[in-house]
């Protein structure tokens, strides 16, 4: 018989607005827009047929079977957490975690590392999107950062990948017009 699950993304996103507080800071964290996380939280509450939060102004209020929830929810994503570092230890394949801006790992990453999966096949890359000045201490093997020419500098664990140069670019009809010469 199979099982009847309540979906993923809505538990996920539930999870992530019971511990902000808000629905934005919850968007924020997993990347996608506060409308969103409203219809994932919308979508768990016509699965269970019950309110799980109250909607204020500001914050987010969590009614008793929303606390309820949260409550195993944590435990369910904890034992999930643990079953995959466990089965990570098990295959005896090493993880590299790298993190790197969106635009860098769309356009530039992502195209390599097919090729460096199969000179390297016992390494898993666990890729993780950074945004733009995100400082935070997440455990990362490799982060992949844009930083000014004058703040780049080459030490034991830092070096430069590529230089990028920047120009202005406008169209034509822009520019102010200049007399034509005779």
């Amino acid at each position: 018989m199979p099982r009847r699950l309540p979906p993923f993304a809505p538990l996920v996103a539930f999870d992530a607005v019971t511990r902000h507080g808000s629905f934005t800071r919850a968007a924020a964290e997993l990347g996608v827009t506060q409308s969103a996380v409203s219809h994932q939280i919308r979508k768990l509450e016509d699965h269970f047929g019950v309110a799980l939060l109250q909607r204020q102004n500001p914050g987010v209020g969590i009614t008793p079977a929303g606390a309820q929830l949260r409550q195993e929810l944590a435990a369910a994503l904890d034992a999930l957490g643990a079953l995959d570092a466990q089965v990570r230890r098990r295959s005896n394949r090493t993880t590299l975690r790298v993190g790197a801006g969106s635009a860098l790992a769309t356009w530039w990453l992502v195209r390599r590392l097919p090729d460096f999966t199969a000179r390297y096949p016992s390494i898993n890359v666990d890729l993780k999107p950074l945004e733009t000045g995100d400082s935070s201490k997440r455990p990362l093997d490799v982060r992949i950062v844009w930083n000014a020419g004058e703040d780049a500098r080459r030490t034991s664990t830092q070096l430069p990948l590529f230089w990028e140069r920047i120009f202005p670019v406008c169209a034509p009809h822009l520019l102010p017009r200049r007399p034509t010469a005779c």
